[in-house]
């Protein structure tokens, strides 16, 4: 008997339901609602324990947005707070936009502060949602009408809370520098259930084309989550950058393999190398 016949089994024996696969997938939205909304939970009660988590967000926050740009000392917003002191930005950061994969807004009640948005709903709104990525989904299959209900694509849409901000501004044939100049990447996996965002971002500023840089940040200062013994979690990893060189490898060789210039999707990498448009490097923290 196959794994998913296994777990088929139990599904039906524990939950009582139809054998069909219409009731199987009802019966997993519904455990899918109620785990989002235990995690919902969860993760509020952590940040509204911590005195000084706001803080410490806003202050890395800070130091990420200032990294790497060529005006830094103009930007730089002289720390204009410190850890458990008020926080606020300045409005040199109003160009600045924040697609968070996370369900945490460090900037919340903010009055001056760069405009964020959490992708996948936030902890203060009650709306959380996990899924999978569109793109794992074979729109060919006999269960598609209810698969594609489990995308964060469809869920995202069943809300009805677009984000009506633009995130990115789009490359304008014939306006040089009209497209965002920058983007950066920190404590993201570079997932394949995210793909499709990282799609749409590029494809929008026509990243072969455009002068648009991207900064990947590694932390190796970071503890070993995937050790098993209590000693090696304590220590701090020291691949972490070339994990990162091969998870940004993968997102941009995957990327390439989308251009219509099949030419030019092969040698992506090699063009934002070149023109050193493309960037791992270690977070400033």
């Amino acid at each position: 008997m196959s794994t998913n016949e296994q777990v088929s089994k139990l599904l039906l024996k524990w939950y009582a339901c139809s054998s069909d696969a219409n009731s199987i997938m009802r019966v997993m939205m519904q455990e899918l609602h109620r785990l989002e909304s235990a995690f919902s939970s969860y993760m509020k009660n952590e940040a509204d324990g911590n005195e000084n988590y706001l803080s410490r967000a806003c202050l890395l926050l800070e130091k990420l947005m200032n990294d790497q740009l060529s005006d830094y000392n103009t930007l730089l917003t002289n720390n204009t707070y410190k850890i458990g002191e008020d926080i606020s930005f300045g409005s040199s950061f109003n160009n600045v936009r924040i697609l968070d994969f996370n369900y945490t807004d460090p900037i919340y009640g903010i009055e001056i502060a760069p405009t964020l948005i959490n992708i996948h709903g936030n902890i203060h709104g009650g709306d959380i949602i996990f899924g999978i990525d569109s793109n794992s989904v074979d729109t060919d299959d006999s269960n598609y009408p209810g698969l594609v209900k489990f995308t964060k694509t469809y869920r995202l849409m069943a809300l009805g809370k677009g984000n009506k901000t633009k995130l990115v501004h789009p490359h304008v044939s014939g306006q040089p520098g009209s497209e965002t100049s920058i983007i950066k990447f920190f404590g993201h996996s570079l997932g394949d259930p995210d793909y499709s965002y990282f799609q749409a971002i590029f494809d929008e500023v026509d990243l072969y084309g455009s002068d648009t840089r991207l900064v990947f940040y590694y932390n190796q200062k970071r503890l070993n989550e995937n050790k098993d013994d209590k000693k090696s979690k304590n220590a701090t990893s020291e691949n972490a950058q070339e994990e990162m060189f091969e998870k940004v490898n993968r997102l941009i060789t995957t990327y390439g393999q989308t251009l219509d210039n099949k030419d030019h999707g092969r040698n992506l990498m090699h063009k934002l190398l070149l023109e050193n448009r493309l960037q791992v490097v270690q977070a400033p923290v």
